[in-house]
């Protein structure tokens, strides 16, 4: 057995990279900071093996990033020139901080894929500890609820909003969606029966979240992907429930369960219409901060409630006191400005731009989350929420990788179409 010692330097390198990486995913809805220390931890290695390892040279990486991820790098730019230029406050400066660190994550990608690659074990291990955890998460917190007889009111998974739980789990249930769809293009990687006990699992830790939004993200694009596919006995079973599946997840929700250990009574609430004034009111705080703040914006989301003072003395009209304002783009325009909102809408064209020419399991997995993460940010600011921002970035940081260099996807060769 080969000591430490004989060992490589880009060999310990990697597997210290692999298993930051395999921590900060597996602990994304479980410990929001371990997982973003480990990811902190893992772009500092990837970076020392860059800059002192001579197989790869710090030019390269950077020649690569520039050519491939130059949007990712103005929107990275943009949010420092915003806070800067708006003296943004010191829990500012942190949040844009954090932002932008999880907004570098494409960047990594090729070398995070490369690093999986190697071995074919560790797309597995990374697969079902990813899944594996979530579920986790949602079963204990739900029979946690359930056997203290507490409200099930919005499970929220770990992180303590269940919003930002929600919606990242709906964008894990449309990637479970598509292996699914194809589970036997992918069963060198996960067997079909580990992936319909994750997407039940994750199903019912997004249903009872409660939320209408996080509901939308994954029910169109999973309608989309199955008429999309070829399991003509799916498409039948998903066309006869449709009008089911509506009403359970937008007309009716269990709201309380009572009896200590049991699931008891359960009383129910209409939630299709509920709270829609308060949304849009946070809609139209963000579009008249934008307005009075049109270049440079505000500099972060800590100042949306400093902000609501002036706008109430200078438009006469009352907004709603929030962090945030619920919509990627209204978000990205008041916070940061037009170029904000403009780099934002950029990002998400050259993502569709990327999936144009392509087919196969995993382009599949990137339309379905490129739709959800469209809707959800209709609804939510999943742009800084960072279970979401990894996911969908991780995403679209392969997307864009795979379409430059579709013959490097060797770990997908089995499913991608010929």
């Amino acid at each position: 057995m080969r000591s430490i010692k004989n060992t490589p330097p880009k060999k310990i390198t990697d597997e210290i990279v692999f298993l930051l990486f395999l921590i900060s995913s597996s602990f994304l809805f479980f410990n929001k900071m371990i997982s973003f220390v480990c990811y902190l931890l893992c772009i500092f290695f990837i970076l020392m093996e860059h800059i002192f390892i001579k197989e790869k040279t710090l030019s390269s990486f950077i020649k690569n990033s520039i050519s491939d991820y130059m949007i990712n790098i103005f929107i990275i730019l943009w949010i420092f020139i915003s806070c800067l230029a708006t003296f943004s406050y010191y829990d500012g400066v942190y949040r844009n901080f954090a932002y932008t660190v999880l907004y570098t994550l494409p960047l990594f990608t090729p070398h995070l894929y490369e690093l999986i690659r190697q071995k074919q074990q560790r797309l597995s291990l990374l697969i079902h500890s990813f899944f594996g955890i979530i579920c986790l998460s949602t079963i204990m917190e739900l029979t946690k609820q359930v056997y203290n007889g507490n409200d099930t009111y919005r499970l929220d998974g770990f992180l303590d909003n269940a919003n930002v739980s929600s919606y990242a789990l709906s964008l894990v249930l449309i990637i479970l969606t598509v292996l699914i769809i194809h589970s036997s293009r992918v069963k060198h990687i996960i067997s079909l029966k580990w992936t319909i006990f994750y997407f039940i699992v994750s199903l019912i830790g997004v249903y009872f979240s409660y939320s209408r939004g996080a509901y939308l993200l994954f029910i169109v694009p999973f309608i989309f992907l199955v008429f999309k596919s070829q399991n003509k006995k799916l498409k039948i079973i998903v066309s006869f429930n449709l009008v089911f599946i509506l009403i359970l997840l937008f007309t009716i929700q269990p709201a309380r369960i009572t009896n200590p250990g049991k699931w008891g009574s359960v009383s129910y609430q209409y939630s299709l219409f509920r709270e829609n004034d308060t949304r849009i009111s946070m809609y139209k705080t963000a579009f008249h901060t934008f307005i009075k703040y049109p270049v440079f914006g505000i500099g972060g989301p800590d100042k949306f409630k400093r902000s609501i003072g002036d706008l109430k003395n200078e438009f006469n009209i009352s907004y709603e006191n929030s962090h945030h304002a619920h919509n990627n783009l209204l978000q990205f325009l008041a916070a940061y400005g037009l170029f904000g909102g403009l780099f934002l809408i950029i990002f998400h064209v050259k993502w569709f731009l990327h999936l144009q020419k392509n087919s196969g399991v995993f382009f599949d997995i990137s339309l379905g989350i490129l739709i959800g993460y469209l809707i959800g940010g209709l609804f939510e600011v999943t742009i800084q929420q960072p279970p979401s921002v990894m996911i969908a970035f991780f995403v679209y940081g392969l997307t864009v990788y795979f379409d430059k260099n579709s013959e490097v996807a060797s770990v997908f060769s089995k499913t991608r179409e010929q």
